[in-house]
């Protein structure tokens, strides 16, 4: 396959999609059964449909990674979800002679390997501290993933580019204090800016551990590696500096496409479908835009008030509630 090129398109995709053209043969597919896969338009060429290729793959071919099972029953799903959460079985481990009980939530999304975005994609190129030029070159060669995205003009054509896999590879170069850091942020959100959780289990003012990671990466960049171990404190008070600057623009560029903002959503965060609630919903919006860089301020001026031990306890109440359906888990 080949990403469809810029003077080929009939239609204006969004940053960060594209459209997939099959170039290889495609006779070993039942002719039958080829409208389910491929579509043929513009000029005689095949494109491959997302929504038939996600839908259409069998679970079988799903292998567990750590012994995963679906939290949701078999049985209900006679397609596969194009978005799916599983879990392992419960299993305990020794911290600091305290025994932990834990299971490891894996969210699975269907996806092709793609070649890497070079015509949207600066990261190959732009100058950084962080990481190694080999690092970089492994994950450009290692490419992108692509997953299905609806949309009104060419679904079920539309594909999404994620960088899951480029994103694995750079967390795991991340030293200790860097990784020590990145997971005392999380729950710094989880407990202290997400004012609480909507019926979804989404956080009502709608920042998410991706903005998080993003603002970070870009630090990471930014940063000498051997200052995160010497300062880790300070590196603290750096990144919720920057994370306040991004909430108060809605502003964060993204980490591979940075002509993409990762923060515009926040903006049409639960925007109200009329015209008579929008009035009502951006004074919300920035009720809830105040309070949250009020409290950003007020964790940088005493952080040592607030990260105290019971932080650790702070459950990801996302996932609780999912786990709840499990089958054959006692509420």
């Amino acid at each position: 396959m080949d990403f469809m090129n810029d003077e080929n398109k009939i239609v204006t995709l969004p940053i960060g999609a594209c459209l997939v053209e099959v170039t290889g043969n495609i006779d070993e597919v039942e002719k039958g059964q080829r409208w389910k896969f491929f579509k043929e338009l513009w000029n005689g060429k095949t494109y491959l449909k997302s929504l038939g290729y996600t839908c259409l793959i069998p679970r079988q071919e799903d292998p567990s990674i750590l012994g995963e099972i679906e939290i949701e029953p078999l049985e209900k799903a006679k397609i596969l979800q194009l978005y799916r959460t599983c879990r392992t079985e419960m299993d305990t481990m020794l911290v600091d002679g305290r025994e932990l009980t834990f299971r490891i939530l894996v969210d699975k999304v269907s996806a092709l390997k793609g070649p890497w975005p070079n015509m949207l994609s600066d990261f190959q190129s732009r100058a950084r501290k962080w990481p190694e030029t080999k690092i970089v070159e492994s994950i450009v060669k290692d490419g992108c993933l692509l997953t299905h995205k609806p949309s009104l003009q060419v679904y079920p054509l539309q594909w999404k580019i994620t960088f899951s896999l480029a994103e694995q590879q750079l967390t795991k170069t991340f030293s200790f204090h860097q990784k020590y850091l990145f997971i005392l942020i999380k729950q710094v959100k989880k407990k202290y800016l997400d004012m609480g959780l909507m019926e979804n289990g989404v956080p009502i003012v709608g920042l998410t551990s991706y903005h998080l990671k993003t603002i970070y990466l870009w630090m990471c960049e930014e940063m000498d590696p051997q200052q995160f171990n010497q300062h880790p404190g300070l590196y603290f008070l750096v990144f919720l500096n920057k994370l306040k600057k991004c909430i108060e623009f809605y502003d964060c560029p993204h980490f591979f496409i940075s002509t993409l903002n990762v923060m515009e959503g926040l903006k049409q965060y639960k925007r109200p479908p009329t015209k008579e609630e929008i009035e009502g919903w951006t004074h919300k919006r920035k009720m809830l835009q105040n309070i949250t860089l009020r409290q950003i301020s007020i964790l940088m001026q005493k952080p040592e008030n607030f990260l105290t031990d019971d932080i650790l306890d702070e459950i990801d109440e996302t996932h609780i509630h999912l786990l709840q359906r499990t089958i054959g888990d006692e509420q």
